[in-house]
């Protein structure tokens, strides 16, 4: 049976201050191991290169920038490559947001500069699918772990980038609150090793359908070595 490998969080140097592997380097890399596709989740809030002093329309554009050099070198090779988006509620509180477009973060700029809740509200009620990252990150800059079980539809239960502890209160997380599981690499550079995917059964038509698989739990959460991309251990 085939299986297509998806990459559900991503960050290009272009946009996130944090990331050290170009939008280009990121296509190639995931195209290299044998990915179907990936989201760019760049940070829209916070640890991003963007001005707060410009008109919103034109910090959305520069929000996309990595998203589209992403998108075209995709086209190029032929991975699938998806718009998404990492919004900062607070230091270490984090969520992946999937299912919404530059036309409605433009449209929308009273939503995304309100309360979570409020932003949160809006974002599902537009068919938006979100999934807190890492829950339970810990360090220095963080304040505290906050937790928004009633806002989201998942949380991402292995986060290559994390401890086991904190992957493993995740899965808590996740379990307690019949919270959807998901997958990532949160990768932001190119010497990453450990990398999360979900994994499906048939190639996803496009990110709203992908999402719709693993909405209904058709997809299953896995952890692979950029080394050895066939060997997949479930998470």
């Amino acid at each position: 049976m085939s299986f297509y490998k998806y990459e559900m969080h991503s960050h290009t140097s272009e946009v996130s201050r944090c990331s050290h592997i170009s939008a280009t380097e990121l296509v190639r890399r995931y195209y290299d191991i044998g990915f179907t596709g990936l989201c760019v989740t760049d940070h829209f809030y916070g640890n991003h290169y963007s001005s707060d002093g410009i008109p919103w329309k034109d910090r959305v554009r520069d929000f996309c920038f990595g998203y589209d050099i992403a998108r075209s070198e995709g086209e190029r090779l032929g991975i699938d490559v998806f718009f998404a988006l990492e919004y900062t509620v607070t230091p270490g509180t984090d969520f992946l947001i999937y299912g919404i477009s530059e036309e409605w973060l433009s449209e929308n700029q009273d939503s995304c500069r309100s309360t979570f809740k409020e932003f949160s509200s809006s974002v599902r009620a537009s068919g938006g699918f979100i999934v807190q990252a890492h829950p339970f990150r810990e360090g220095t800059y963080i304040p505290m772990i906050s937790l928004a079980p009633g806002d989201i539809d998942g949380a991402e239960v292995f986060n290559a980038c994390r401890l086991e502890s904190e992957n493993e209160r995740a899965d808590w997380y996740a379990e307690s609150f019949d919270l959807i599981r998901l997958s990532g690499s949160d990768i932001h550079s190119a010497e990453q090793s450990v990398l999360g995917c979900m994994l499906t059964e048939r190639k996803a038509k496009d990110l709203k359908d992908l999402i719709r698989m693993i909405r209904m739990r058709k997809a299953r959460t896995c952890m692979i070595h950029a080394s050895s991309p066939d060997i997949l251990t479930d998470i």
